[in-house]
């Protein structure tokens, strides 16, 4: 479960992890949010009820990729990131009905990346 966290205590428990201390965690792994995980923390962005329908639907895309791209390796760089999806949110934030503007501008800064199809 997700909860939010005072601004005043992330400045603080941010000073102890500097440059030189964050590769010693280097060998602790993380598992990839769920999607549940990835919809509660898209909500903290307090997005009208309107919007969950579209952010529901770029979860299912993300996961659809995902699960395609253990086959096709290619499609790695189509998978939504949880900073796109924070972007796709506070888009849909300001404009509920706007899915497609959501999606073209969560991943319009990966496109020169992407390999030519």
């Amino acid at each position: 479960q997700l909860q939010q966290q005072h601004p005043a205590s992330a400045a603080a428990a941010a000073g102890w992890l500097s440059d030189e201390l964050l590769p010693l965690f280097a060998w602790v792994s993380l598992s990839p949010p769920e999607e549940a995980e990835l919809l509660q923390m898209l909500q903290m962005h307090t997005c009208p009820p309107k919007a969950l329908p579209p952010l529901r639907a770029l979860l299912r895309y993300r996961a659809a990729v995902l699960s395609a791209s253990s086959a096709e390796p290619s499609l790695r760089g189509a998978l939504l990131s949880q900073r796109q999806l924070l972007r796709a949110a506070q888009y849909l934030r300001r404009r509920p009905d706007d899915a497609a503007g959501a999606l073209r501008r969560s991943t319009a800064a990966g496109l020169p990346t992407a390999p030519p199809a």
